[in-house]
This record gives C-alpha cells, sequence and structure tokens, in this order.
C-alpha cells in the first residue's frame, strides 16, 4: 500500500519536457509509482486536479550551513519549496577547524551568524552537527578553499608554505571522505583574495578522484569580468574537475549589457572541453558583509588587522581615500548599499536604510560612517548591494547552462534585520515573474534549472526528477496563485501559491504552513 498518492494532478517531471496529467505514488519516502489512472491502494489520496506537481526545488548554492545547525526548521526554505540545500559556497564553510585558529574564523563569519556553537573540529563532525539539529530539508555541502586557507595559515596576503599547502590538501582529502561534494573559493574575500590560480588548481586536484566539483565566487564580476571566468577555466583545466561560477551576474553600471560577452565566453570554454556552467538569483541586487568595499590589504591578519587599521588615523585615511577613488572609477553610490543586518542594539535603527540615509542620520560623511559602524560591530554588518542590470539578468538566467540559487541562509519567517528578499522568495519568483509572467522559457525549462540541473552537478543521484526510485522530494504548487512576495523593504514574506512540500516523502508543509515532521537528510558524496 501507497503512503500516498496525488491523483489527476499536472506533472512537470524536472527534465524540461512538457507537462503531462498523471498521478505519483509515494511509499518510504520513494516515488514508486508515475502514471495515469494508476489502479493502486495508499492511505491518503490528494486529489491533483487544477495543480501542479514538481520534484523539490535544490538550492545549489546557500549558505544555510551557518544556520541550519542552530535552527533546523528551514522556513524561508520550504515555504518556497526548497527540499534541498548546498551549503559551503564563496570559499566559506564552518569545518573543518583547526582550534588555534578557530577565533579567526568566527570573527569572519560574524556578518553570517553570532550562534554557532563550533563545537566540532573535522567536516564529518559538523555534518553530524547539522544531522543533530534534525533539518526540516536536505542538506550537502561543499568545502571553503578560504576556510582551509585560514586553518593552515590564517589570514595571510602571501602564497602558502608547501607544509601549509599540504596542510590544506589534507584537511579538503579528509573532508571529502568524509562527504563533502568539492571545494569553493571566494576570491573577492580575504584569505580567498590573497591566493593566485596554481594554488587554487592545486587545492581543487584533490577533490578529482572523488568526482567533486570546484565552485567559485570569482575575483570580479565587474571590469574584469571575462579574465575572471578565464582564471575559473583555467582552475578547472588544470585540477580536471567541473566548474561552477557563482551567482553569475555582471556589475556596475558601465558593465550593463556585457553579460552576452561572459555567456558567450562559457560556452566557447565548454566548446573546448572544460565542464563549465554557472547559477543565478533572480535580483539585481547582491548582498554581502559590507568589509568587501575596503581593499585587499586592509584585512590582513583578519577581522582583528582590519579593525585596527580603521582605527589607526594613518591606515583609516588611505583606506578611505582607495574607497571613494575605487566608487568614483565604477560608478558605485553609497545610495545604492543598503544595511540589511547588525547585531549591536545601537545601531539596529539603521537596518533597512541606506548608507546615504543612515549616514545623514548619524551626522557622518557616508564613507565616514561605514568604517564606524565595521568598528562597532567588529566587521558584522551585511549589506545588500544594488548594481545590476535587469536584462543582463534575464540574458544570463535564460541561457540552458544556468540553474538558481538563493545565495541565502535558511532563516525564520519573524526575525531581526531586513534579509536580501531572495531568502525568501528565489525560486517562486523564477517560476512566478520570469516563467509565466514574462515568459523569457518554458515554465518547464525553469524546473528543470531548480531540480534535475543541479541535482545533476552535485551529483545527487536520486533527487530532482519525478522518476520511480527517487526520492519523493516533491512540490504541489497552484500557478493561479503563484507569487514571490518578499521585498527590500519586507523581505520576510512567504510565497503564495506552495499547497505541499513533502521531503523525503513526509509532509513538511501544508497550505503555507509547516509541518512538524522534520525529514531532511545529510547528503555525503560518495566515491
Amino acid at each position: 500500500m501507497l503512503d500516498f498518492i496525488v491523483r489527476n494532478v499536472q506533472i512537470v517531471d524536472g527534465t524540461g519536457s512538457p507537462w503531462f496529467i498523471g498521478d505519483v505514488g509515494v511509499a518510504a519516502g520513494k516515488i514508486v509509482k508515475v502514471g495515469t489512472n494508476l489502479t493502486v491502494t495508499a492511505k491518503e489520496k490528494i486529489d491533483g486536479t487544477g495543480l501542479t506537481l514538481t520534484p523539490g526545488f535544490i538550492d545549489i548554492h546557500s549558505h544555510s550551513d551557518f544556520s541550519l545547525p542552530i535552527d533546523g526548521s528551514a522556513e524561508s526554505r520550504l515555504l518556497q519549496g526548497v527540499t534541498t540545500e548546498i551549503g559551503g559556497n564563496c570559499g566559506l564553510s564552518p569545518a573543518p577547524v583547526e582550534p588555534e585558529r578557530l577565533d579567526m574564523l568566527k570573527k569572519y563569519a560574524g556578518f553570517l551568524t553570532q550562534d554557532l556553537a563550533w563545537d566540532w573540529r573535522s567536516f564529518g563532525e559538523f555534518l553530524t552537527a547539522v544531522e543533530t539539529a534534525q533539518p526540516a530539508v536536505n542538506f550537502a555541502s561543499l568545502v571553503g578553499h578560504g576556510t582551509l586557507r585560514v586553518a593552515a595559515m590564517g589570514f595571510a596576503d602571501r602564497p602558502p608554505t608547501e607544509l601549509e599547502m599540504n596542510h590544506m590538501k589534507r584537511l579538503l582529502y579528509e573532508s571529502m571522505e568524509q562527504g563533502a561534494l568539492g571545494v569553493s573559493s571566494g576570491l573577492i574575500y580575504p584569505p580567498g583574495c590573497y591566493s593566485n590560480s596554481d594554488e587554487l588548481a592545486e587545492v581543487a586536484s584533490v577533490v578529482a578522484p572523488f568526482g567533486g566539483y570546484y565552485e567559485t565566487h570569482m575575483r570580479n564580476e565587474g571590469d574584469d569580468i571575462i579574465q575572471s571566468i578565464e582564471e575559473s577555466a583555467e582552475v578547472g583545466r588544470k585540477a580536471k574537475v567541473p566548474v561552477q561560477i557563482a551567482h553569475h551576474k555582471v556589475v556596475g553600471r558601465y558593465n550593463f549589457g556585457n553579460s552576452k560577452y561572459s555567456q558567450a565566453r562559457i560556452m566557447a570554454l565548454r566548446s573546448e572541453g572544460i565542464d563549465i556552467v554557472c547559477d543565478q538569483y533572480p535580483y539585481i541586487a547582491a548582498s554581502t558583509t559590507i568589509t568587501t568595499i575596503f581593499a585587499h590589504w586592509a584585512h590582513e591578519g583578519g577581522v582583528d588587522g582590519l579593525l585596527a587599521r580603521l582605527i589607526n588615523p594613518e591606515t583609516r585615511a588611505r583606506i578611505k581615500s582607495e574607497v571613494l577613488s575605487n566608487m568614483d572609477r565604477t560608478g558605485r553610490r553609497f545610495d545604492d548599499i543598503l544595511i540589511a543586518g547588525v547585531s549591536g542594539e545601537a545601531n539596529k535603527r539603521f537596518e533597512g536604510l541606506t548608507v546615504t540615509e543612515a549616514a545623514a542620520q548619524a551626522g557622518k560623511e557616508p564613507c565616514d560612517f561605514v568604517m564606524d559602524i565595521v568598528v562597532e560591530e567588529k566587521a558584522g554588518v551585511a549589506v545588500v548591494t544594488f548594481g545590476m542590470d535587469e536584462a543582463d539578468v534575464k540574458h544570463i538566467m535564460v541561457d540552458p547552462l544556468t540553474m538558481i540559487g538563493s545565495d541565502g541562509i535558511s532563516v525564520p519567517l519573524v526575525g531581526p534585520g531586513k534579509p536580501h528578499p531572495r531568502t525568501f522568495g528565489t525560486f517562486v519568483r523564477v517560476l512566478a515573474k520570469y516563467a509565466l509572467e514574462d515568459k523569457i522559457f518554458t515554465f518547464e525549462e525553469a524546473v528543470r534549472k531548480m531540480t534535475s540541473l543541479p541535482a545533476s552537478r552535485a551529483r545527487l543521484l536520486e533527487r530532482g526528477l519525478i522518476r520511480p526510485s527517487f526520492a519523493a522530494d516533491l512540490v504541489l504548487l497552484n500557478l493561479n496563485t503563484l507569487a514571490d512576495r518578499a521585498t527590500y523593504a519586507d523581505p520576510r514574506q512567504a510565497p503564495a501559491g506552495i499547497c505541499k512540500v513533502w521531503v523525503n516523502g513526509q509532509l513538511a508543509v501544508s497550505d503555507g504552513k509547516i509541518a512538524p515532521t522534520r525529514a531532511g537528510q545529510v547528503l555525503r558524496l560518495c566515491r
């Protein structure tokens, strides 16, 4: 007997093929029957007439590795249909760690979380901590190259010694044995920004025998985007691993329209035999730590080194001069930077304001305000930054090589700050706005980009499709009411039109409400 069957439903199976009307039966956490007018018995029968059933959405680019060990409820994920998250992106993961340098990593990750227990050392122990939190979604993770570098050599602005390189490679090898999917880099962030392509390739080569992949937040997404794509491909070529370009975008007013060149270069590299693809979130604003506004040299030594330079009058003056010069060169404005979250109560009043607005309230010049709030918050300031063009977003999104990833984090609907709306609305926004409203591609293609395509990249071999023997991660939608409601001003809103979500065959969402059962699993890559 089946646990449940959804009958007479429009099935979008994740392959990109046209929808069809049929039945889907589930038992013991697996899809066991897909067909028409199935003659089976089931404990629960669900009438899918007028509704659409898809595979559960796979967020190929998440940072919930910094939240799921604290709160496994995954509310902001489940309510938009996400059933699997992949963490460890942008060069940053909570593990592995070396105790003598753990404090440096904790301080640097402060813009993402202040509440992690950090009671693990190895990557495997971290995955066990996620399991202990009983996540409501499935979870898998990469290992951050930046995290490896901190463990081996802190925030030193130099190449690693042979001993330090071997240290990084050993930690990564152990992490792959413990189930990591691959390795990521964050080349706009310290300490990743201090590395070169040879270092990255040598580290990434460790994941090749395991079938892992290399994900990169590229060194530049503006003036030098083509060079950055070339560097990404060179790392993959040397390491003999697939390459995933993170949140592909073109940044800066002077670069609007250049996505046609970046996408063309990616296609050309594939024709040269490089397995390179990308992911994207559907917004014209990014979100990160406000400290990315400062030059790389200012970050040497980690957060403590940065804060010391911001306090010292001489280095502070140099930092300010370089910030203003860079903004003038790129066309960036303080009006484009929205303060999303801080931890200190005194600065909570600035959340939701632009830097220009907050500086005016504080009676300061914008650049001085930024430097002061970074010192006051010990660098723990998250921001939303505008700097992309809608035409580029669409051009990148419609490319068959582009999959959908939120670059968000699992958080409750009720909570502090004003996170980027991508945290709550990415997947429904792609479906409702870009597929159904703007019609830049079919609904079936949009679903493929968030199901089978990321499953293939991450080697989640039994997820991402509605097919017998596959995990019963499913989303039941009403296309007539489907809508993303999260905004920059009021981001903590669940989408409309998500009727039910199942994770491993267990009901996780029903009519916009989280179910008490938590059926998520930690997924480990095996050779």
